[in-house]
């Protein structure tokens, strides 16, 4: 008998021991593998989502998906294509973010001071997700931390606050209405592939590239072969060309400039095509801005002051 009842001590013991041990391990893990099973946030199924509107004291957008191309529309009416990028990241933050801590609004004492506190009242931004059959989510999006990447949400008509794990702050550009608009100033058909002229047309002087063959030449003010380890970064620059902001009108410090560039390009079986940059200024920290439709655009460059010296993109051999 009393082996019997060692043997059941020692199971007992050994069971409380392993018991104890898993919850201490539990207790040691990070929060984030123990939140594998819970869904995200947002109700919205990510992928039928078509169109985004976002609305605060600072800004006005909606992003419209139209043939699997996202597009911006400004407050002031103006359309533009989306940096797909940037709404992609979006919609991944959208579809994964999670709660992590709840808290009730409050009772009719409390509710304006809580919103307050967690910028959910006048500071909010109303996030609005619209799906292709018109159903619509909408969640209010209050104080964000850059430090803990969380930001304080509550779902439209329902009183209790979630903080979720997400800068959803961020990833809307709270403070650039232009945030999403499209980032490339050529279009996708222009590449260095189908680019096969470059012209720079200065009030006094106009420097021509052509490409002949699989060799660029220079045919304006000089003429020979281009040196590929100078040309090939400007032309890679050019191609990549991408604002990085833009602008109503030149800063005041910037030197004023007048460079048109026509490139010519040709894709596939398509009619030869010429796409057109106007630089109007000049920055005294490597930024050029380019006139592109109704807008000012500032790009960074560190090659185009190579066409001021055009003897610099010359192979020496081959000049004439």
């Amino acid at each position: 008998m009393k082996v019997i009842t060692d043997w059941i001590n020692t199971n007992i013991a050994l069971f409380l021991v392993s018991v104890n041990l898993l919850l201490l391990i539990i207790w040691l893990l990070p929060v984030g593998l123990l939140q594998f099973k819970r869904s995200s946030f947002i109700q919205t199924e990510i992928s039928k989502i078509n169109k985004i509107e976002i609305q605060s004291n600072q800004l006005s957008i909606t992003l419209t998906k139209q043939d699997n191309q996202w597009q911006l529309s400004l407050a002031n009416q103006k359309n533009y294509t989306a940096d797909q990028q940037r709404v992609d990241e979006l919609l991944k933050t959208l579809s994964t973010i999670r709660s992590q801590y709840d808290l009730p609004l409050g009772n009719s004492e409390n509710k304006a001071a809580n919103k307050s506190e967690f910028q959910l009242d006048t500071e909010a931004v109303k996030l609005t997700l619209q799906t292709d059959s018109n159903t619509t989510e909408t969640v209010l999006i209050g104080r964000a931390s850059n430090r803990s990447d969380t930001t304080f949400v509550l779902r439209d008509g329902e009183t209790t606050i979630h903080e979720v794990d997400a800068n959803l702050r961020n990833k809307i550009g709270i403070q650039d209405s232009q945030y999403f608009r499209n980032r490339s100033l050529l279009p996708k058909e222009i590449d260095a592939d189908t680019i096969n002229s470059i012209v720079f047309f200065e009030p006094k002087r106009t420097l021509r590239l052509a490409k002949a063959g699989s060799d660029w030449q220079m045919i304006e003010p000089m003429v020979g072969k281009l040196r590929h380890e100078s040309f090939e970064p400007l032309l890679t620059e050019i191609v990549n060309l991408k604002a990085k902001g833009f602008v109503d009108k030149l800063p005041t410090k910037s030197e004023k400039k007048s460079i048109r560039i026509e490139i010519g390009y040709h894709s596939g079986t398509t009619t030869p095509g010429v796409f057109q940059l106007d630089i109007i200024g000049k920055s005294d920290y490597g930024s050029y801005y380019i006139k592109l439709d109704d807008s000012i655009v500032e790009v960074s460059s560190y090659y185009l002051d190579d066409i001021y010296d055009p003897s610099r993109l010359l192979d020496r051999k081959s000049e004439h």
